[in-house]
């Protein structure tokens, strides 16, 4: 009898040593990340959880935010757009600029709204000299096309102006980041010849704290390119981010690896489906990168929102996800947390043959936050709606942690009619401020393999 118990003792102990060894086994595979994913979006019907959701605009207006900065010890936020009339008679290319301080819980502290003539469109937002300094581009008739830098005090208010022009061609700004150890700026543009003779490309403008250019860098690869961000990269000096148009004319993902002075370590292009762009590029400690995009799938679907890990020291790929559905979706923005967690801002529009149904809701544009681990894998997917439709540019981390996202929104008001007349429902485009929840602390079980 005390032998057959020792028996199944030893037994009991031999299978719990194997279980315990398997699972040592699996624990070991699961931090080796997949190289490719594709995964299938469910169709989001209810939106996430927000900590604050704030709607600006008039409803003879369109109005959209493009960038926003933290500002001050209380959680407060500086937010620049843009502001078109919805009067015919107006030019299309006069828009406003606005400049808007919000608090902890979104609520609207000041505003400023200044008309500059013959611009068109606004870039980013930089703090600069106890103010701000706001990009954007302009075209006025019979003029070519330039890039407008406007300077503004702490509360908004308009200094001053300077233009960056070429006398061969359309210029347009597409990035700005501060130099680390200097008063200056790296702007990315896109240059293209009036005349036609050289292809549309790239170029880097380094720039003095006033927005005099200092030198310049012209990037000339592929049929055609552009880059469209611009990051500082721990090791290397800079990544930036784009399209570039290959032999035959198909347009693919690029990266580059840039030193201090903007020439090139690297560079890969990314060819995926049809076509695809790399929007945005983040550092993911010394060694990695980690960039978003979209894609067009080959065959029938839509656009595909795409994320990959790359190699900082030669551009090459460690995985990449791809993430698709009913809508379309552009990977917009991404934040890379202290505990490895990645944030990618997923756009997600509403395709076009669908735009005619009537049953808008079921297909608006949204915006989907999807909140990733060092190797690709998928945690949490949340999703944010608001009116008939919302869309998001840029995404910063909160006081608290929060994932600020800014955007535009359309809102339907209704306008009571005169004398009896029925009433009018009128759609206008509005700026859009969402504060979503942060991620969860993320204590990666696998650390030392990744990163």
């Amino acid at each position: 009898m005390m032998s057959i118990m020792i028996r199944r003792f030893l037994y009991i102990i031999f299978v719990l040593f194997l279980n315990v060894l398997l699972s040592g086994e699996s624990a070991a595979q699961d931090c080796v990340p997949r190289y490719q994913l594709i995964l299938e979006m469910r169709e989001a019907r209810i939106g996430s959880y927000s900590v604050w959701n704030t709607v600006y605009g008039e409803k003879d207006y369109d109005e959209r935010f493009v960038a926003a900065l933290p500002v001050g010890q209380e959680g407060h936020h500086i937010v620049a757009g843009e502001r078109r009339s919805l009067n015919a008679s107006v030019r299309a290319n006069d828009i406003d600029v606005l400049l808007v301080r919000f608090d902890y819980r979104g609520r609207m502290k000041w505003e400023q709204v200044h008309k500059i003539k013959g611009l068109y469109e606004i870039i980013t937002l930089m703090k600069h000299s106890g103010g701000y300094m706001i990009v954007g581009n302009k075209a006025l008739q019979r003029e070519l096309g330039s890039i407008w830098i406007g300077f503004f005090d702490d509360e908004g208010r308009f200094l001053k102006s300077r233009e960056i022009k070429n006398s061969k061609g359309h210029i347009s700004g597409n990035d700005l980041l501060k130099v680390k150890d200097g008063g200056g700026y790296e702007l990315v543009a896109s240059f293209e010849d009036k005349l036609g003779i050289i292809q549309k490309h790239a170029v880097l403008y380094s720039i003095d704290k006033n927005g005099r250019v200092v030198s310049d860098r012209s990037y000339m690869s592929g049929l055609e390119n552009g880059i469209l961000g611009l990051e500082h990269a721990e090791g290397i000096g800079y990544i930036a981010s784009g399209y570039i148009y290959d032999d035959s004319g198909r347009k693919t993902g690029w990266a580059l690896g840039l030193d201090k002075d903007g020439g090139i370590l690297w560079q890969r292009q990314y060819p995926r489906g049809y076509g695809a762009q790399i929007e945005v590029a983040k550092s993911y400690g010394k060694d990695y990168l980690v960039v978003a995009g979209n894609a067009e799938p080959f065959g029938e679907g839509q656009m595909a929102g795409w994320v990959m890990l790359l190699n900082a020291g030669d551009g090459s790929v460690v995985w990449q996800r791809y993430y698709r559905g009913e809508n379309h979706y552009y990977g917009r923005d991404l934040l890379v947390g202290d505990d490895g967690l990645i944030s990618v801002m997923l756009d997600g529009k509403m395709v076009s043959d669908l735009k005619n149904t009537d049953n808008l809701e079921k297909h608006s544009d949204y915006v989907r936050l999807l909140t990733l681990n060092p190797r690709g894998e998928l945690l949490f997917g949340d999703a944010y709606f608001n009116g008939q439709g919302a869309d998001a540019y840029q995404m910063l981390f909160g006081s608290g942690g929060q994932r600020i996202m800014v955007g535009s929104t359309r809102i339907s008001y209704q306008i009571e009619g005169v004398d009896g007349a029925e009433p009018v429902v009128k759609t206008s485009m509005d700026g859009w401020v969402v504060s979503a929840v942060s991620a969860e602390v993320y204590d990666d079980p696998c650390k030392a393999q990744v990163r």
